[in-house]
């Protein structure tokens, strides 16, 4: 198996300001749970994250996958496919887009930065789209457009619910 395929499970991190905690924690639970990857936000629109480079290395170095991912804007196409290329450069296996809110309505711009993609000539199966998981209700968000050059896949967005002791929310549906 090639190490850009995105296959088993992983951990999403993110830096925060002035510190590696997040980083050391999901590293720390990566190796609890058997994870292969690491998945680190390594940019927000086209600003590139400081210190991806050395995130990417700690997480091959622990013996797993580094893969980046981006908060996905719309609002700077090619400094975004440019954000792309770095994570690659920096040892990122592979990223992710993570495409939200701030999307909704970019189809142009979302062309714009498929175009500008090819145009650096990044491995297209590298690259994934994360997506709300109820994604036929989501037509306003560029996912078309972005699929066309995310040829690792599709990973619809999950997230574990927690509740403290005696909440009273119910966890059955």
């Amino acid at each position: 198996m090639s190490e850009n395929r995105l296959r088993g499970k992983g951990i999403w991190a993110r830096p925060r300001r002035g510190s590696d905690w997040e980083l050391k924690r999901a590293i720390e639970i990566a190796q609890q749970v058997g994870a292969t990857h690491v998945l680190y936000k390594v940019a927000n629109g086209s600003s590139y994250l400081h210190g991806s480079d050395r995130a990417a290395q700690r997480i091959r170095d622990a013996g797993l996958v580094p893969f980046g991912w981006m908060w996905l804007l719309l609002d700077d196409p090619e400094g975004e496919a440019r954000a792309v290329a770095q994570a690659f450069e920096d040892g990122f296996e592979g990223l992710v887009f993570d495409t939200e809110g701030p999307c909704r309505g970019k189809f142009a711009n979302a062309r714009s930065l498929a175009r500008a993609v090819r145009d650096l000539d990044l491995d297209l199966n590298r690259l994934y789209n994360c997506s709300f998981p109820n994604i036929s209700h989501q037509r306003n968000l560029p996912y078309d457009e972005l699929n066309e050059i995310c040829k690792g896949g599709l990973m619809p967005m999950a997230y574990g619910t927690f509740f403290a002791p005696g909440s009273p929310y119910s966890w059955e549906f």
